[in-house]
């Protein structure tokens, strides 16, 4: 599933568009002007999308792979939000107005299960009840969330000094995050210098952690806006520069996230807003 000119594009049985076989088949999820976000296939058939418009957030769920859509609005703070669901009922998701908010019945209604100060930047499932969330930070630093029970409660985590001393993760829709079985990994910035990586091997519970140097270094000030691991080695990243939203280089790692190469060169203009998706 993904978004093109405005339009949810999901991947049906191929059709025949203008005499030419394709495997994806436009659906007009909404009729008004939306931007879409985050989404989520969970087998057999269930679907979850974000989007937003001028006025205010939506989730929008799907039970017969993408072929209708049922509107939901999640309390957000009209100002963005990211989502992590276990299944069709259970969806757990991060404000960017600092609140995390639950639901049991598909998005339907929602309790209110932490809230923070700001943006919560990206939150995931670890395994089933196990989740993990990041945000901006407050007067104790960078926030790192864990829950046990599915997102009903949760515990902030004490982190290395030199991670709470970071600011920001990147709020692109759970892209700051990647998650490969029980590992995770978290990317975190600040201005002026080098961006940092946050691992954990054990679902959340330790963490380790790393400065990651990139191409314009800290004169620029690029650090990752999206992260995605294959597996335990290999995965990619795309880079940010701050204050010209250029997203210049792909990056790539073959040993966890701890290098990274930045041979696949990638020009401003046309990739001014790439980011790595998940192709799970």
């Amino acid at each position: 599933i993904a978004e093109e000119g405005g339009k949810v594009v999901v991947d049906f049985a191929a059709p025949t568009i203008d005499g030419v076989t394709s495997g994806w088949l436009p659906q007009a999820v909404d009729q008004i002007s939306i931007t879409y976000g985050g989404a989520q296939y969970l087998a057999p058939g269930t679907v979850f999308l974000s989007g937003y418009s001028a006025a205010a957030d939506f989730l929008y769920r799907s039970y017969d792979n993408g072929g209708s859509w049922t509107k939901l609005a999640p309390p957000t703070n009209n100002k963005g939000f990211v989502f992590a669901a276990r299944d069709s009922n259970l969806v757990v998701a991060g404000t960017f107005g600092g609140t995390v908010l639950r639901s049991t019945d598909g998005g339907s209604t929602w309790d209110t299960t932490y809230q923070h100060v700001d943006y919560i930047d990206a939150i995931a499932f670890v395994g089933r009840d196990t989740m993990v969330a990041v945000g901006d930070y407050d007067d104790m630093g960078v926030l790192v969330i864990r829950s046990t029970d599915a997102g009903l409660t949760w515990v902030r985590q004490t982190i290395p000094a030199a991670d709470s001393a970071m600011n920001y993760a990147y709020a692109t829709y759970r892209q700051a995050m990647s998650v490969y079985n029980k590992t995770v990994w978290l990317t975190l910035y600040k201005s002026g210098v080098n961006g940092r990586i946050m691992k954990s091997t054990d679902a959340g519970a330790t963490w380790d952690s790393w400065e990651v140097p990139l191409t314009g270094g800290t004169a620029q000030n690029y650090y990752f806006r999206s992260i995605n691991m294959a597996n335990d080695s290999i995965g990619f990243a795309v880079d940010r520069q701050v204050g010209s939203g250029l997203a210049n280089y792909l990056h790539r790692t073959t040993n966890g996230g701890r290098t990274w190469s930045d041979t696949l060169n990638m020009q401003a203009g046309p990739h001014a807003e790439a980011r790595v998706k998940s192709a799970k």
